[in-house]
């Protein structure tokens, strides 16, 4: 290169190099505009900073009048802290939460608790309890109710019954007492109370051991035709039913079959289990007391029925061929039939005695007219 050329290169550099003093002034004038705004942004900022924190300390005099200090400081270290609960704004800690929780209290809860501490609450539902509790039935009353071991199933619909009856709790008791009923349910209670049947009746008739089991219904038909707890109480004396049903007890007395004759049937020890159709099977058909004591004093019968009695009766078989048999003690048992059998077979008397002579014992009736045929026939 030249010399010519190094100075033309050199100009234009000093070209390209010169100060623009124009564009620095208009360069520093736009800075100072930003720099102006940015100052005007930043007092705006702080103006706005300063209203809330004067808005605040406000908010926190006022707070403070009106609540205790512990609780403004609560609430300004809340308003700061970003990450405080609102347990924690309130009451500081769960714990503390779950410490102030005003229990529930119900007068209701505490029926409903008082019913499930004596254990009816399989039998009486929470709507069960609730119709109870609105009409007004005491804790007490349902607990003498379930006390008085008269109900297998004690429902709040029978309670209601008998509450709303009018019925006292010692009418109730005294009926569970009586050992008459095995079972009683609310309808049979208000029938007896509202027919007044006496308790001392109803003590009585179950003093009297004939009923194994009575119903109120059955009660209440043997009371109203008129039949005495004391016509009841001989009846059971007489030791000749084991249980007797009340309409039974109703057939027997419109019968008119008198006390001396059932206590004779009773006294003989031969029946050891009599209903009251067998005792008016034996009546209406005359036996005697007298025959049946015959039959027991025969020592042949280990139990005989009302119409197994009536059958030996109607037979005609004299006492005599049955004490006979008896006698012979070649019979462990012998039940009516067998005793009809030998003798409609024509078995003699004294067939009885040659067969004790040979000492057989324990035969039944099939097994004498076995023999007996196979001797005729020889």
């Amino acid at each position: 290169m030249n010399r010519k050329d190094r100075f033309r290169d050199s100009e234009n550099q000093n070209t390209r190099d010169e100060f623009d003093l124009d564009e620095y002034i208009n360069e520093k004038g736009n800075e100072d505009e930003s720099f102006i705004d940015s100052l005007e942004g930043k007092e705006k900022k702080s103006s706005k900073a300063n209203i809330i924190a004067w808005s605040t300390l406000v908010l926190v005099i006022v707070f403070y009048f009106v609540n205790p200090i512990s609780s403004a400081t609560d609430f300004v270290k809340g308003f700061f802290d970003e990450e405080a609960t609102p347990i924690e704004l309130n009451s500081g800690n769960a714990s503390d939460a779950a410490t102030n929780v005003t229990p529930i209290t119900s007068s209701f809860l505490d029926y409903v608790a008082a019913l499930k501490s004596f254990d009816v609450t399989e039998d009486i539902s929470v709507n069960g309890a609730e119709a109870l509790y609105n009409e007004g039935v005491s804790i007490e009353y349902i607990s003498n109710l379930e006390n008085s071991d008269l109900f297998d199933d004690l429902s709040a619909a029978g309670v209601l019954s008998i509450f709303r009856e009018g019925v006292p709790v010692e009418y109730v008791s005294s009926l569970g007492q009586s050992d008459l009923f095995d079972e009683m349910s609310a309808a049979g209670v208000i029938g007896l109370y509202n027919s007044g049947v006496p308790l001392s009746y109803i003590q009585n008739m179950g003093d009297s051991d004939l009923f194994d089991e009575m119903s109120g219904n059955g009660l209440l038909s043997v009371y109203n035709e008129g039949i005495t707890s004391e016509y009841v109480q001989t009846i059971g004396d007489s030791d000749l039913f084991d249980e007797m049903s009340a309409n039974g007890i109703i057939a027997i007395k419109n019968a008119g079959v008198p006390i001396s004759y059932i206590q004779g049937m009773g006294a003989t020890d031969l029946f050891d289990e009599m209903n009251s159709n067998g005792m008016l099977a034996i009546y209406n058909q005359g036996v005697t007391v007298e025959y049946i004591q015959n039959l027991a004093d025969a020592d042949l019968f280990d139990e005989m029925s009302g119409n197994g009695a009536v059958a030996l009766y109607n037979e005609g078989i004299p006492i005599e061929y049955i004490r006979a048999m008896g006698d012979s003690d070649i019979f462990d048992e012998m039940s009516s039939n067998g005793a009809r059998a030998l003798y409609n077979e024509g078995v003699p008397l004294e067939f009885y005695a040659q067969l004790e002579s040979l000492g057989l014992e324990d035969l039944s009736s099939s097994d004498v007219i076995q023999l007996f045929r196979r001797s005729a026939d020889e």
